[in-house]
């Protein structure tokens, strides 16, 4: 499993989906869409988000925001 998976005891595939949505929004964004709240699916931390997006900006990923 990916690294940061296991630093939140979180499965690859909730992380797959988390980053999915993260890039689809960052891209809806630059593309000057207004995306209103974030559509995660039920029951994740923000916490968990703010890392994932962390993570996807020092690698690259996304761009600051």
């Amino acid at each position: 499993a990916l690294p940061i998976c296991n630093s939140m005891g979180m499965s690859p595939a909730n992380y797959i989906t988390i980053k999915t949505c993260i890039i689809k929004d960052y891209l809806q964004r630059c593309n000057g869409k207004d995306v209103g709240k974030f559509r995660y699916p039920g029951g994740m931390d923000k916490t968990y988000r703010r890392k994932i997006i962390g993570f996807l900006q020092d690698n690259l990923w996304i761009g600051a925001s």
